[in-house]
């Protein structure tokens, strides 16, 4: 079963801020794989994050290296 994050947990999990979250995910070329549902807020699977990440050259912090 994928893991699903909500907003705060896709902000902390990039450590980013929400304005981030917003522009990435909302960007022409490869944007972040999150989608804004309406009365739920930001949902991504940690999987699309992890791969989205190896795409821009990050490597994704895992609970062992954070």
């Amino acid at each position: 079963m994928p893991i699903i994050l909500n907003g705060p947990e896709i902000r902390a999990y990039l450590r980013i801020d929400s304005s981030q979250l917003s522009r990435l995910a909302t960007r022409a070329e490869d944007p972040l794989p999150a989608r804004k549902t309406a009365g739920m807020g930001w949902r991504a699977r940690r999987a699309d994050l992890d791969d989205w990440l190896d795409r821009q050259g990050v490597a994704a912090c895992s609970a062992k290296t954070c």
